[in-house]
């Protein structure tokens, strides 16, 4: 995600024709990346907009920039004049001519919220004092803690967690540090970029799982070597966007990562092979989570969808769903715990798949369905809690460890007073 906007001024070209060269402005923001040509790629015989695989270009400082994943959104009259080209990508810092070129040894990514989940604190100050108590000396220590690695089989890659530290500014009055945290994923050979795409958000998925927030990328960089010489900034348009906070508490969190580093190889390792089978149940639960604003029926489909596509994926039924529902709800495992978030176990079940048949089928109406806005947003998060649990227990956490999770998270506490 992009958090500022700035723009790039330079020449762009198609990668077949650089004799052709149009000054541009490359506008870049939260909302959008827009290329401003001034003129055009067409020639008079084209007609209607165009897309664009890829255009390179290079900025005023000479840097090589590549635009991935190009379309044109207008045209002005006459188009030769100028063109507005919607872009996807932005590779700022190298060229390439095709998409197969598109390789990296290794891509480094930093989140939202990831130092809070982290919870590491390698930053300590200390006063040293004179006698009567006057400050003599304030001293910064940071100490930054191991990077921490860990290998995913299934992709034959290694993933590590790195820690930076960094002087943001200094004035006269002031002297600002920060750290911050990022993620390297490294394959044993070069992959292309859908690859990393790929695994980054299977990645993304499982922190959103633990951390119980949408999350955002807030730096994306990438290395075609092994040395990590070369670096490539790259900047994405938003497909999605959540609500940002400035941070999280762990307390909001489900697990933060010291509850799981004794654990989180084997964990993140069962993540990814899950990831194949419920490769569509994610792709449903995960996006309920960047709703912001959706209708409650929509809503509700979406996790009754994940619900049942875990289930039929996880379980060889002949019955139907809500033989299932009840049958997990009734896991002496997690017993306590659904009594304690779910009221009248033996009607849940049958006021989900009473409800899920009336709004798909718009069927008869009965007494089970649920209608009213706040108690369909309550319906609908029941089920996300319940498989919020089950995916917990496919990771393998310990069943108290999810239970107690469940019961502190502030979020879910509310379905506690709400029937």
């Amino acid at each position: 995600m992009i958090f500022e906007s700035f723009i790039i001024k330079g020449y762009w070209w198609l990668p077949n024709n650089d004799n052709q060269k149009v000054p541009g402005i490359l506008k870049v923001s939260p909302d959008s990346i827009i290329l401003e040509l001034f003129g055009s790629f067409k020639t008079v015989k084209d007609f209607g907009l165009k897309s664009y695989e890829i255009i390179l270009g290079q900025d005023i400082d000479d840097n090589d920039i590549t635009l991935f994943q190009t379309n044109e959104i207008r045209d002005y009259e006459p188009f030769l004049k100028g063109t507005d080209l919607s872009v996807r990508y932005v590779f700022w810092g190298k060229h390439f001519k095709q998409k197969r070129d598109i390789k990296f040894s290794s891509v480094s990514i930093n989140f939202t919220y990831i130092e809070d989940w982290l919870s590491q604190k390698p930053l300590r100050d200390k006063v040293k004092y004179k006698e009567g108590y006057k400050a003599e000396e304030y001293l910064i220590r940071f100490t930054p803690p191991e990077n921490y690695k860990v290998k995913i089989k299934s992709i034959n890659s290694i993933l590590q967690i790195t820690y930076i530290w960094e002087k943001v500014d200094a004035t006269i009055q002031n002297i600002n540090f920060q750290y911050s945290s990022k993620f390297i994923l490294t394959s044993e050979q070069p992959q292309n970029f859908d690859w990393y795409k790929k695994n980054i958000n299977i990645l993304i998925k499982f922190l959103i799982l633990v951390i119980g927030y949408p999350i955002e990328k807030k730096s994306y960089k990438a290395y075609v070597n092994e040395k990590l010489n070369e670096e490539i900034v790259i900047y994405e348009r938003p497909s999605l966007k959540p609500k940002i906070r400035d941070n999280i508490q762990s307390y909001y969190m489900l697990f933060s990562f010291p509850q799981l580093e004794s654990e989180f190889e084997n964990i993140l390792n069962i993540w990814f092979d899950l990831s194949s089978k419920l490769e569509n149940v994610f792709k449903l639960f995960f996006e309920t989570f960047y709703e912001s604003v959706i209708k409650p029926n929509i809503y509700f489909l979406s996790l009754y969808l994940s619900l049942e596509g875990f289930i039929k994926q996880k379980f060889n039924i002949n019955k139907g769903i809500k033989y299932k529902i009840d049958e997990l709800l009734n896991n002496n495992n997690f017993d306590k715990i659904f009594n304690d978030f779910i009221f009248e176990k033996e009607n849940f079940s049958r006021k989900v798949e009473v409800t899920r048949d009336f709004l798909v089928h718009s069927n008869k109406k009965s007494e089970y369905v649920v209608e009213d806005p706040i108690e369909l947003f309550y319906l609908s998060e029941r089920l996300r809690l319940i498989l919020t649990i089950y995916l917990f227990n496919e990771l393998k956490i310990p069943i108290k460890d999810i239970c107690d999770s469940i019961n502190r998270n502030i979020k879910f506490d509310r379905l506690k007073s709400q029937k």
